[in-house]
């Protein structure tokens, strides 16, 4: 496949089609005429969007960018139930980022509550 000298000029150093994006591709046509795949932040690219040839569709598009698609299994965060002080159940999780979150009231209102200190004491890392 002949790679159209302007997506050769949006590739970083290091990187060859096709690109792999968490974001299933889409097709982006400018009213400049110019043809891009858009799909997130698509590692690999200068700024993020692809440019491709005109007659580039959503069949062909994978030339350019294939969809990973994500490991659900990894996507789940941590979960952890606690039982408060007056014996409600909460959940507090971990997402893949280390955002910790809680049910609980206090954490709605101050962003910060006693059942996620002591599941991270309790679970570092």
């Amino acid at each position: 496949m002949k790679i159209p000298k302007v997506t050769k000029e949006a590739l970083k150093p290091g990187y060859s089609l096709p690109l792999k994006s968490r974001i299933n591709p889409g097709i982006f046509k400018a009213l400049d005429g110019l043809t891009y795949v858009v799909a997130g932040s698509i590692e690999g690219t200068k700024g993020g969007w692809l440019p491709v040839p005109p007659e580039t569709t959503l069949e062909t598009v994978g030339r350019y960018v294939q969809w990973v698609k994500p490991d659900v299994e990894s996507a789940i965060p941590d979960k952890w139930d606690i039982q408060g002080s007056k014996g409600d159940i909460y959940s507090v999780r971990r997402t893949q980022t280390g955002q910790w979150t809680c049910t609980c009231a206090g954490f709605g209102f101050r962003r910060k509550c006693r059942h996620i200190t002591e599941t991270k004491t309790e679970n570092p890392g």
